[in-house]
């Protein structure tokens, strides 16, 4: 018996005809590459641009963009209701979500694609972040910020019109951010901010490994390779954090109010592997949004003064001290402190790419378009987030867009439109609980910041410097797109504020 020998170059060819012509995705435009092959996707997925690679595919080809034989990205701001919002008939993409899971069926409410079983988890996570829980964060978040500070003070010089530094803020920011959210789930904390050998190197590690699990959304295949494989330390970490949260007596850890949470209505609570779940996903998830919006947001104010001045006059009217700036009620009625973060956020999205979700059968009506059932949908955050249609000068950085009130009809319009296309936490049942924390966390740190120094930027690797269609003014923070947005680096040098006050206040003296 012989056999004949394969013609490669025909079946690629048969394949190809396939997917770009008779596949259920067909009806979308993209580039013929993408339509044939995901490894443009996977290309960008590596090197973190896949959100301006969209954003770029978008500016040609339109509101729907086929990016990957069976995935199609919407730019348009009714995608959020239509694909985002309650009862959509669509569930998580297993294959992007399935790495971050502990087993197959040891899932978080992050990452579980049972639509039964996330309702009913997420009315108890809800309850963490009530107004009434967030103040009982206060005091971790507050203890850590302290220290960051006082770590910032201490490496100033002793000529107080010299500049401090450069130091790199992004990597700050990250290092602050890790150990508040290991002290909020664990009630105890590493020891990041230390800045010795061990906890740098952890910190190394998680960074690598949160991009590992992003990069196994897009080619699976990689997780047989050892090098995907978390670290003896990143695994210990996560293990002894989950376990002091649970043999923590403190009751304002997000561990000890999870195993406290009930729905008394249906009788449901967290089992313990659901604490265990939800706990691993805070410690890889929970700060790299926060760090990534921190880091954004100082970056567009160091490259606007203007805007800095005004941040600065607005704080130093409604704390008369530096040690009146507190993670409280009064923070939160910081308008324009929350509208430099929103402003920020929808600049440099801490979630820059899209979340995708698999269209259940029958299919989904999204945007004005019939999109068939089993193809991969989702919004490109960042891509919709710099639309003309929905921003006046979308690429540049103009907090008073946030500030508008019904004193001018027009403006509160804009404003309303806005909202509805910026969601940098994305929307609806599945969007992060945690934005009130987050701004906590971000709003005490900017604002003591702000309040004690001077701060310029250095010349980095901070700015974007390649061409993207669409956008010729403004600024582009550049981010390295994993689970959320790690920045490359955000150098700074720093004084204090020269009216000889604050320098007291900040240290106590």
């Amino acid at each position: 018996m012989t056999y004949e020998k394969p013609d490669l170059k025909r079946t690629k060819a048969t394949v190809s005809f396939k997917r770009i012509y008779l596949h259920r995705a067909s009806e979308f435009p993209g580039p013929w590459l993408c339509q044939c092959s995901s490894i443009m996707a996977q290309y960008h997925a590596w090197r973190g641009d896949l959100p301006r690679y969209l954003h770029v595919l978008h500016e040609k080809y339109g509101d729907f963009v086929r990016y990957a034989p069976n995935h199609v990205s919407i730019r348009h701001c009714d995608v959020w209701e239509d694909v985002y919002g309650f009862q959509r008939n669509v569930s998580k993409y297993d294959t992007t979500y399935s790495p971050f899971r502990l087993a197959p069926d040891f899932t978080s409410t992050w990452n579980t694609s049972n639509v039964d079983v996330h309702k009913s988890r997420r009315k108890l996570l809800n309850k963490l972040f009530s107004e009434q829980h967030l103040d009982d964060y206060g005091t971790l978040i507050t203890v850590q910020v302290d220290e960051f500070m006082r770590q910032i003070l201490e490496a100033l010089p002793k000529d107080k019109d010299v500049m401090a530094g450069p130091i790199n803020f992004a990597y700050k920011s990250d290092v602050v951010a890790r150990e508040i959210i290991t002290s909020l789930v664990s009630g105890q904390t590493y020891g990041f901010q230390s800045g010795d050998a061990k906890s740098a190197s952890l910190l190394a590690d998680i960074s690598k490994f949160e991009r590992k699990l992003y990069l196994l959304g897009f080619a699976p295949w990689l997780k047989m390779l050892p090098s995907f494989k978390p670290t003896l330390a990143l695994a210990q970490w996560i293990v002894q954090s989950s376990k002091q949260g649970l043999a923590s007596g403190s009751k304002n850890t997000l561990v000890a109010k999870m195993l406290a949470a009930r729905d008394e209505e249906k009788d449901v609570e967290f089992s313990r592997n659901d604490v265990i779940a939800d706990a691993r996903f805070f410690l890889l998830g929970g700060s790299v949004t926060s760090s990534s919006a921190l880091s954004a947001t100082l970056f567009f104010l160091l490259h606007h003064p203007v805007e800095m001045q005004e941040l600065y006059d607005e704080l130093r009217g409604i704390f008369p001290t530096y040690e009146d700036i507190k993670a409280d009620a009064q923070l939160m009625r910081c308008k324009r402190l929350r509208a430099v973060f929103e402003e920020s956020m929808r600049l440099a999205p801490p979630v820059p790419t899209l979340l995708p979700r698999l269209v259940g059968p029958g299919g989904i009506k999204a945007c004005g378009r019939y999109v068939p059932e089993g193809v991969v949908i989702g919004a490109p955050c960042w891509a919709i987030s710099r639309d003309k249609r929905y921003f006046d000068k979308p690429n540049v950085f103009k907090p008073d867009r946030w500030l508008a009130d019904s004193s001018d009809p027009v403006a509160l319009e804009k404003m309303l439109l806005a909202t509805r296309a910026s969601q940098p936490f994305s929307y609806g049942p599945r969007a992060c609980p945690g934005r009130a924390l987050a701004f906590r966390e971000n709003g005490l740190l900017l604002a003591k910041l702000v309040y004690a120094f001077e701060m310029e930027p250095v010349q980095d690797k901070s700015i974007v410097e390649e061409s993207l269609t669409g956008i010729c003014d403004g600024l582009v923070f550049n981010q390295l797109d994993t689970v959320g947005a790690h920045e490359v680096e955000l150098m700074v040098r720093y004084r204090l504020r020269l009216d000889g006050k604050t320098k007291r206040r900040v240290s106590g003296n």
